[in-house]
């Protein structure tokens, strides 16, 4: 049986050949390559998002975050102000690499529902942050094969922490 940290290195080579990997590697130059600035030419800001979020680790969520607070007027800092904000395309692609985490998210948190749902919960990387509108974004590469993922959550229930937290849980349950 291979380990938590194992499986995760195995998926993170499986998604690297992947098309939703190849796309989101495109869209990111594409977004980083409209920034070059030429004389006479209007820097559209988009590669700022990735910038704002790059120290929360949250790119995907954070990005699109970002985006729809400047596209309805709500971001406060000056440097957003006016940034042009991502394609229905664009977005669609970062909303795909979001679901792909959520559903990644969801196989290890299957693994400890032998807590309450709310403590469950709190594990959700994006539980503190605010929502945005999603609707009516179509994901795009809808053919991503979610069974990558079949693994996960058995070798996440198999490392010593969730042994422990669910033998102690457990072991209080009774008391």
């Amino acid at each position: 049986m291979k380990t938590f940290k194992q499986e995760v290195l195995i998926i993170a080579k499986k998604l690297s050949t992947m098309d939703i990997s190849k796309t989101l590697k495109e869209v990111r130059e594409n977004i980083n390559s409209s920034n070059n600035v030429e004389i006479g030419r209007k820097f559209d800001g988009k590669s700022l998002f990735f910038s704002a979020t790059n120290e929360t680790f949250n790119h995907f969520y954070g990005v699109l975050l970002l985006n729809n607070e400047v596209e309805n007027g709500k971001v406060s800092d000056v440097m957003f102000k006016g940034a042009t904000t991502f394609s229905d395309e664009e977005k669609s692609v970062y909303l795909h690499g979001n679901k792909i985490l959520m559903y990644a998210f969801n196989e290890i948190r299957k693994e400890i529902d032998f807590l309450p749902i709310s403590y469950q919960l709190l594990l959700n990387p994006y539980a503190s942050l605010r929502t945005f509108n999603q609707e009516p974004i179509e994901l795009a590469d809808t053919n991503f094969d979610y069974s990558v993922f079949n693994e996960l959550g058995n070798s996440f229930k198999n490392t010593q922490l969730i042994k422990n937290v669910k033998t102690t849980f457990l072991a209080s349950k009774k008391n």
